[in-house]
């Protein structure tokens, strides 16, 4: 009966999916960034973000800001499907399906009843951040399921040596897919205390495991060190400013509550199941199953310091999984009123899913708003050669499908530090500028706009919709006379 409500579930995420990827979620700048060396690869380029050229050193023919894994794995889904977004989220969303595996196989591992292991993945598959963000063509699903398998591995019966050598293989995977994964490295070192007690050889053979992969990585680096230093510190330098200097402690509670629907309900929800789990330790329970809620504790507790010091909305995903052990372990040990908490959690999930699609499906169609959008920002670049984008939904995969003949270049954060000369030259030459947000434009451009005003057509784009939409179709263009 089990197996049978997951495959549902599966089979219901499918069609939800089927149904909304074309809009929900809105095409991100980042899923063009990693699409394009994907895309570059499987035409033989080699792994360049050719969207780039000019805005960063040597991205025109080396990617190396962010590790290969995710480019590899979205290669295969371009190639066997087409080069299309829908292709590259498949794969995404493909991964974010199959962290259910490891999830449940912890579950089991922790002692959970058959009802709580459907819980469970019900918990998972209804909630709509988990959705939506496995269905980007970003890296977090697939660096998820590497992390998760990791932690599994950890808590089966293998002989030692193996287990510890593949579990810090697939960690090691996880990071090469996306250095978030080095997260996972104090939770793996305490799945291990739960296991078989610290032991210097184990985390040396996790050791050993998690560099192998990275061996790999180097391999591809190395050639390119100066570049590499460039790119990828680049983009510590910009997590730095992050940390340091940019949002407040009020700011970064916003950041990771605001990728969920009606995030005040949300929060309420989290406080109370946080005080279920505090009740359940106070409760004379066995050692074993304090320990299972402790370690759960500790795993969430890393992720959330990270989250505060990452302060990236897309990481709460990282998270996920670990609130929804926690709200089964309620499910599974609290008493009838206990109980309510988690199924409290679902209730609101099924809400959410069914917000988005009355609101998308049935109040507005959203779909059509999104074309409309995009083919008022096409006519804007018609007989224009370069289009500079830094628009959401991202209008890259309609402009490409309609004119394969364009020069696009996606915008670069402002915040992220790279010498300016560089970048200065190929950023005043585009023909066509599109914004979601005037606060945001890139200081050279705001200069370049300011002194040379009389050059551009500046005009604005806003689809409205006759009941208030989830997406915000707006756009402002500067246009060369």
């Amino acid at each position: 009966m089990t197996y049978f409500g997951v495959f549902s579930l599966l089979l219901l995420n499918i069609l939800l999916f089927y149904n909304t990827n074309s809009f929900f979620p809105s095409i991100w700048p980042d899923e063009v960034l990693f699409f394009s060396p994907a895309q570059n690869l499987i035409n033989g380029e080699g792994l360049a973000t050719k969207v780039l050229s000019g805005l960063i050193e040597g991205m025109e023919y080396s990617t190396l800001w962010m590790p290969p894994s995710f480019f590899l794995y979205s290669s295969f889904f371009l190639k066997l499907l087409g080069p299309t977004i829908l292709s590259a989220r498949i794969g995404s969303f493909l991964a974010g399906l199959l962290c259910i595996l490891p999830l449940m196989g912890i579950g089991k591992k922790f002692g959970f009843k058959q009802s709580s292991l459907f819980f469970l993945a019900s918990l998972l598959f209804t909630d709509i951040l988990y959705f939506k963000i496995s269905s980007t063509a970003r890296m977090e699903s697939l660096c998820l399921f590497f992390c998760l398998f990791s932690l599994y591995l950890l808590l089966t019966e293998v002989s030692a040596w193996k287990k510890y050598l593949l579990s810090g293989f697939f960690l090691g995977m996880g990071f090469i897919t996306h250095p978030f994964a080095v997260v996972f490295i104090p939770i793996a070192l305490i799945f291990s205390y739960y296991k078989d007690s610290f032991r210097i050889i184990y985390i040396l053979l996790l050791g050993i495991g998690g560099l192998l992969p990275l061996l790999g990585w180097a391999t591809y680096v190395v050639p390119n060190i100066n570049l590499f230093i460039l790119q990828f510190g680049a983009q510590l330098g910009r997590k730095k400013d992050l940390l340091f200097s940019v949002f407040t402690i009020i700011t970064k509670i916003k950041i990771i509550l605001s990728g969920f629907k009606y995030p005040t309900y949300k929060l309420l929800i989290l406080i109370l199941s946080t005080l279920g789990i505090i009740y359940l330790l106070n409760k004379k329970l066995s050692s074993k199953i304090n320990k299972v809620i402790l370690i759960n504790v500790f795993s969430t507790g890393v992720i959330l310091i990270f989250l505060f010091l990452s302060s990236e909305s897309w990481y709460v995903f990282y998270l996920i999984p670990f609130i929804c052990i926690l709200n089964t372990i309620v499910f599974e040990y609290g008493n009838i009123y206990l109980k309510f908490i988690p199924l409290l959690t679902i209730i609101y999930n099924i809400i959410i899913l069914f917000i988005l699609l009355i609101n998308n499906f049935y109040i507005n169609d959203t779909a059509y708003l999104q074309e409309k959008y995009f083919i008022e920002i096409y006519n804007k670049c018609q007989d224009k050669k370069k289009v500079y984008l830094q628009a959401i939904p991202d209008p890259y995969f309609y402009l490409i499908q309609k004119n394969n003949n364009l020069e696009i270049r996606e915008f670069i954060p402002g915040e992220l530090p790279l010498p300016e000369d560089f970048s200065k030259d190929e950023l005043i030459s585009q023909d066509v500028y599109v914004f979601y947000n005037e606060d945001l434009i890139h200081p050279t451009l705001k200069k370049y706009f300011n002194d040379n005003h009389s050059l551009f057509e500046k005009s604005e784009i806003n689809i409205h919709s006759e009941y208030k939409s989830d997406l915000t179709f707006f756009a402002i263009v500067y246009r060369k006379k």
